[in-house]
């Protein structure tokens, strides 16, 4: 059975008995790709990694088929007393606090903001109410990257954290957003035009902007938006 075969078969594993299409909602897939994915079709990494997310199974898993299937449990956290303290002890995640993974670190390639694996790993916790309050994001659906490069200056600099929102895989306000294309990481600012397009630009005015007609906006990767940046001390 080649690769692609084994893929489609635990794409459909976790999608079980439900909905193709509520599946692909779920997941910020178009329902037509998803059902490509099915037919044996290979997805691309970061479509993997919204399959992955959506079902809580294991990426390693779905792409694979090596280890468990469940998503593994996050292992000891080094907690910060508050979002801009990086001087924290290692500990468990206190009540009241959620936790945001850094699972990688964003490089610089030509024009890209590329996922790169192998870094060090970090983690940051941050108080659930003032996530709610302050921030307007789900305290259960965050993720930390680390932004290296100037495609955002003098907004975004190397070295800054970013905290993610996934729960946004629509563009659906103007903000700074991270994208998944072709399996690396953009970090961007996108404004939505009153006809439904949008535009793709990064804050340094080096970097050109991309226009994206109404009619495939709804094809653009939202990885989620950027709801608090650590600046680099």
């Amino acid at each position: 059975m080649d690769t692609k075969k084994k893929i489609a078969d635990r794409i459909k594993q976790v999608i079980g008995e439900g909905s193709v299409s509520a599946f692909a909602r779920k997941a910020g897939i178009y329902e037509s790709l998803l059902r490509q994915y099915v037919a044996g079709s290979m997805p691309g990494a970061d479509k993997l990694v919204a399959i992955a997310r959506a079902a809580h199974v294991n990426l390693e898993w779905l792409a694979t088929g090596e280890g468990p299937m469940d998503a593994p449990p996050r292992p000891t956290l080094k907690v910060r007393e508050s979002a801009a303290d990086y001087h924290g002890v290692e500990t468990g995640a206190p009540a009241g606090y959620v936790v945001a993974a850094q699972p990688r670190v964003i490089d610089r390639s030509g024009e890209k903001d590329t996922l790169v694996g192998g870094q060090a790993l970090d983690y940051l916790a941050f108080k659930a109410d003032w996530v709610r309050t302050e921030l307007g994001a789900d305290p259960e659906r965050l993720a930390l990257v680390r932004a290296v490069g100037d495609a955002m200056a003098p907004t975004l600099s190397a070295g800054d954290l970013l905290l993610l929102d996934y729960s946004f895989d629509r563009i659906k306000q103007d903000a700074i957003y991270a994208i998944a294309v072709d399996g690396a990481l953009q970090i961007k600012r996108i404004q939505r035009l009153l006809d439904g397009a949008l535009l793709i630009k990064s804050d340094n005015p080096v970097y050109q902007e991309q226009h994206v007609m109404a009619e495939h906006a709804g094809e653009v990767p939202v990885v989620g938006r950027v709801v608090w940046t650590g600046k680099r001390r």
